[in-house]
């Protein structure tokens, strides 16, 4: 054992040789090393970050300052266009009335009638024309009688009448209904006169019921009805 003193004032330190080749072998030092180079990285992580984060903030500051500056750029243009605008529409209504007050000096200066006498006045063509009130009372003459002669012309239309119509194709129905009664009572009566002439009985038939069976048929486009003699004459007693 190699002993190594540190000479000081007041102590004296024995340090020996496996303490000293043991010095860089601590438990835990790596691990320290390795956190403040973890610690240093993220620095950098952050420093660089923060850098990027300035730079984008700068760049999009700098895109708004351009996007308002077209802005107001546009906006002066439309001001300007239209202050243009109005001013020439300005201008023109200004060269109107100026054109149309000109032309009136110019026919007030150049009228003859007013540098003429009063003799040419009288025989001049404006004086003979008939004035304007005259015309308008003949045309309103001449209108008079062909607006009164079209108020004594009345049309007058038919008020549509749903119901009549309706009792009407009912009727009509009716009358077709009771024709076809009659007809089938004539054809009973005569298949009754027949049958007292040439009576005609079955074996197992009750003559009774025979009769009262008698059947006729009413056929049309898309019904059947099936009437019996005995409903006939009911229906005939009804009547009656």
């Amino acid at each position: 054992m190699v002993h190594f003193v540190e000479r000081d004032s007041s102590y004296q330190y024995h340090y020996s040789s496996s303490d000293i080749e043991g010095w860089n072998i601590i438990p835990g030092w790596d691990y320290v090393q390795r956190e403040i180079e973890k610690e240093q990285i993220r620095r950098e992580i952050i420093a660089a970050e923060t850098a990027r984060r300035r730079e984008l903030i700068a760049e999009v500051a700098q895109e708004m300052a351009m996007e308002r500056e077209m802005a107001i750029k546009s906006i002066a243009e439309k001001e300007e266009k239209i202050a243009t605008w109005i001013t020439q529409r300005k201008l023109s209504t200004h060269q109107n009335q100026n054109n149309n007050n000109f032309s009136k000096l110019k026919r007030t200066y150049s009228d003859p009638a007013m540098y003429t006498s009063l003799q040419n006045l009288v025989t001049s063509p404006m004086t003979q024309m008939p004035p304007l009130q005259q015309m308008l009372e003949a045309t309103a003459a001449k209108e008079k009688p062909v607006l009164e002669s079209n108020k004594d012309k009345l049309i007058i239309l038919d008020r549509p009448d749903p119901i009549g119509r309706i009792l009407k194709l009912v009727l009509e129905e009716l009358s077709v209904k009771q024709g076809m009664l009659r007809m089938l009572l004539e054809i009973h009566r005569l298949e009754k006169e027949k049958a007292s002439t040439v009576p005609v009985k079955s074996l197992d038939a009750d003559p009774s019921e025979e009769e009262s069976m008698v059947h006729f048929v009413e056929r049309d486009s898309s019904y059947q009805y099936h009437y019996s003699s005995s409903d006939i004459e009911g229906y005939m007693e009804s009547e009656i």
